[in-house]
């Protein structure tokens, strides 16, 4: 089954303009939103090596693939249709 992991915060429009955009879609996703945590915040753009939030993740077949941020996973979902 595919499906994304969004790490994100709520104060982030493109946070929030991505996580409408998958629900819009009806696309299986899961969002931990890290305001307030900066700690982890740091841990996850270190692992990831992505100095931006949303940190999108694709999980498909028991493996996980960086995406990138909102504007390459729109744009994904745009060629995915």
């Amino acid at each position: 089954m595919r499906s994304y992991k969004i790490y994100a915060k709520a104060s982030c429009g493109y946070c929030t303009k991505l996580v409408e955009a998958l629900l819009n879609k009806k696309i299986s996703f899961c969002v931990e939103f890290l305001d307030g945590m900066p700690d982890r915040l740091e841990e996850k753009k270190n692992f990831y090596n992505q100095q931006t939030v949303p940190i999108v993740i694709l999980r498909e077949n028991g493996q996980e693939t960086l995406i990138g941020g909102c504007t390459e996973t729109l744009q994904r979902l745009e060629k995915e249709q």
